[in-house]
């Protein structure tokens, strides 16, 4: 059993995986791990670095905040915006 991701912004697609063991976001009050089978939670981010773990390794995202929704399994995103070397390295990622 695994997540399906999907990090947004405003402007694109920053990230969309099926395949994610387990994900570590930046949350308000601390370092949140989701795991599969999560309760549904709604959940505002702050900065720092998503951390997708997947078969094929890690995927760093680092984003400057935003909002982050998971829901049988589906996480969403949706982040105020990512830093420039993020995007370079998650577009080869997707």
């Amino acid at each position: 059993m695994s997540l399906k991701l999907s990090i947004v912004t405003a402007d694109q697609t920053v990230l969309s995986r099926e395949d994610v063991q387990r994900l570590v976001v930046p949350g308000e009050d601390g370092q949140l791990t989701l795991l599969p089978n999560h309760a549904a939670l709604m959940t505002s981010l702050s900065a720092g670095t998503i951390i997708a773990h997947t078969d094929e390794g890690l995927i760093p995202v680092s984003i400057t905040g935003g909002f982050l929704q998971i829901l049988q399994n589906d996480v969403k995103v949706l982040a105020d915006g990512i830093s420039e070397s993020s995007a370079s390295d998650s577009s080869s990622a997707e």
